[in-house]
C-alpha cells in the first residue's frame, strides 16, 4: 500500500491510500511523482476552480473538498486556465471538465468522479476507489496515465490520445481504447475494446478476475499472463501471447483481420489454451504448453514445437498446415482436403487417426531423428525421409512414399489394409545405371524391403505374395 498525502484546503492535507498489489513498480513510480508534486513549497491551492492563482508557473491545484465547497460537487466543474491539478476529496458524485493544461495531476479519493479531459490536455489521473468515468476528447487529444485503484468499477473512453491504463484485482471495468496508441496493464475482470489505433494489452489479473478483449480495427497485441483470458480479434491484425493455459482466443467470424497466436505456457499445470480461427488468415506458434485449435474459414498455419496439440478442420473450414518438432505431438481430428502435417525435427508424433479428411504426412525431420505418422479414415499420403519413421496406415486408402534422395532411414509399416500402395519414387527396378535392384525379403511374418539408397521398409505381419502388385516403383 502507498500513501499519497494531497491538499484538503485551507492548508490541510488529506492521505489516500493506494492498494499496490497489482503492477507495483509502476503504480509506485506514479504515486511517488503526485507525492513530489502535492509536497512542493511553492504549491498554490483554489476552493474556487474559475479563479486561478496569480502565479499559474507553480503547481496550482483546485481542491474538492465535501465540506469547504459542498455547493459545486454536484454540478459539472469546468477547469479555468492555469489549474494544472485536482485534489478531489469528494465523497459523492463530482464531474470534472479539464482545460487545456499539459502535464495535469489529478488524484481523486473513494468518491465517483466523472472527468472530461479537455482539447490538448495531457498528464495523469489516480482514483484510489469509488466509481469512475474518464473521457478522452475524440480529436486533439494529449496522452494521459490513468491509474484506476480499490473495489470501483470504472469506464475509460481513451479519445484521440496514446493512454497508459493500469485497472486493480477486483474491479470490473470497461474500456474503450481510442484512435492513439494505447497500452492497458489489466487485473480485473475488464472488459476491454481495442480502437483504430495501435494497442497493446497486458491481461495480469488471477483466478475470477479474467479480462474479454474484443478487438478492433487497429493493431492489436495482447500479452495473457493471466491463464484465463478471453480474446476475439476484429477487423485489424492481431498478435496474441499466451504466457498461462487456460485461456480462449478467437478470430471475428465476421471481420477477416490476420492473426498470430503464440501458445509459449510457462506455468507448470496449466490448463490447455484454447484458440479458434475466423474469417482472416492464422499462423500459429504452440511453443509450451497443451492447445487446443480450430481452423477456420481464413488459411490456418501452424508450429508446433513441445506439448500435445489438437487441431480440429470443422465443416466448410479451410484446410491446415502443420509443423511439428521438438518433441511434440499434433493431432488432427475433424474434415477437410488436403491438410498437411510435417515432422521437422525430434521424435514428433503426427496423429490424424481422428481425421475424415484427406491428409499428408511427412517426415522431414532428418537423419537421427525418429517420426511416427498414423493415418485416418479416408485418403492418407504417408511420406518416409532420412528418418526412421513409424508409418500407421488408417482404416481409408494409404499411400506410403519414399523418395529416392530424401529418404535413407529405418521406416515401420503398420496396420496394412488391402486398399494401401507403397510408392517407391525415383528408385526404379532397374540395374542398368549400376544401381541396386530393391529386395524383399521375409522377416517373420513380415516382409523387409531393402532400397538401393539403404532406406529399410518393414512391413509389418504382411508376406512378400500379399504385397504383390501394392508397390510401385517409379
Amino acid at each position: 500500500m502507498t500513501t499519497v498525502s494531497v491538499p484538503a484546503g485551507n492548508g490541510t492535507f488529506q492521505n489516500l491510500n493506494f492498494n499496490t498489489t497489482d503492477n507495483t513498480t509502476f503504480q509506485n513510480t506514479l504515486l511517488s511523482s503526485f507525492a513530489t508534486t502535492f509536497a512542493s513549497t511553492n504549491l498554490y491551492t483554489s476552493l474556487n476552480p474559475s479563479t486561478p492563482s496569480s502565479n499559474p508557473t507553480v503547481p496550482n491545484i483546485f481542491v474538492v473538498s465535501p465540506t469547504l465547497n459542498a455547493s459545486i460537487t454536484g454540478a459539472t466543474i469546468t477547469l479555468a486556465p492555469g489549474f494544472n491539478g485536482v485534489s478531489n476529496l469528494a465523497t459523492g458524485n463530482s464531474t470534472i471538465a479539464g482545460n487545456s493544461g499539459a502535464n495535469q495531476s489529478i488524484v481523486s479519493a473513494s468518491g465517483n468522479m466523472t472527468f472530461y479531459a479537455g482539447k490538448g490536455e495531457s498528464g495523469s489521473l489516480a482514483a484510489a476507489g469509488g466509481n469512475n468515468t474518464f473521457f478522452g476528447p475524440s480529436s486533439g487529444g494529449g496522452n494521459w496515465t490513468l491509474l484506476f485503484d480499490g473495489a470501483g468499477s470504472n469506464m475509460i473512453i481513451a479519445g484521440s490520445g496514446n493512454d497508459m491504463i493500469l485497472t486493480s484485482s477486483g474491479q470490473a471495468n470497461t474500456l474503450y481504447l481510442g484512435t492513439g496508441a494505447d497500452t492497458v496493464g489489466s487485473s480485473g475482470a475488464d472488459t476491454i475494446n481495442a480502437g483504430s489505433g495501435q494497442d497493446t494489452l497486458f491481461l495480469n489479473g488471477s483466478s475470477g478476475n479474467n479480462a474479454l478483449v474484443n478487438g478492433g480495427s487497429g493493431t492489436l497485441v495482447v500479452v495473457d499472463n493471466s491463464g484465463a483470458g478471453t480474446v476475439m480479434g476484429g477487423a485489424g491484425p492481431s498478435t496474441i501471447f499466451a504466457n498461462a493455459g487456460g485461456g480462449t482466443y478467437m478470430g471475428s467470424a465476421t471481420e477477416a483481420g490476420s492473426m498470430i497466436f503464440v501458445n509459449n505456457v510457462t506455468v507448470t499445470g496449466g490448463a490447455a489454451s484454447t484458440f479458434t480461427a475466423g474469417l482472416g488468415n492464422s499462423t500459429v506458434f504452440a511453443m509450451n504448453g497443451d492447445g487446443v485449435y480450430n481452423s477456420g474459414q481464413g488459411a490456418f498455419t501452424m508450429l508446433s514445437e513441445n506439448g500435445v496439440d489438437t487441431v480440429n478442420v470443422g465443416a466448410g473450414m479451410n484446410t491446415v498446415i502443420a509443423f511439428g518438432g521438438a518433441g511434440g505431438e499434433v493431432s488432427l481430428t475433424g474434415g477437410g482436403i488436403g491438410n498437411i502435417l510435417v515432422a521437422t525435427a525430434g521424435n514428433t508424433t503426427l496423429n490424424a487417426s481422428g481425421s475424415s479428411g484427406a491428409d499428408v504426412l511427412f517426415n522431414s525431420a532428418g537423419a537421427g531423428n525418429a517420426a511416427t505418422l498414423m493415418g485416418g479414415s479416408y485418403w492418407n499420403y504417408l511420406i518416409g525421409g532420412a528418418g526412421n519413421a513409424t508409418m500407421a496406415g488408417g482404416a481409408g486408402t494409404n499411400f506410403f512414399q519414399l523418395i529416392n534422395g530424401a529418404s535413407g532411414g529405418n521406416d515401420l509399416i503398420t496396420g496394412w489394409n488391402v486398399n494401401d500402395q507403397i510408392d517407391l519414387y525415383n528408385y526404379g527396378y532397374s540395374t542398368a545405371s549400376g544401381g541396386l535392384q530393391p529386395t524383399e525379403t521375409a522377416s517373420g511374418s513380415s516382409t523387409l524391403i531393402t532400397l538401393s539408397d539403404g532406406t529399410k521398409i518393414t512391413v509389418s505381419g504382411v508376406s512378400s505374395s500379399t504385397l504383390s502388385g501394392h508397390i510401385h516403383y517409379g
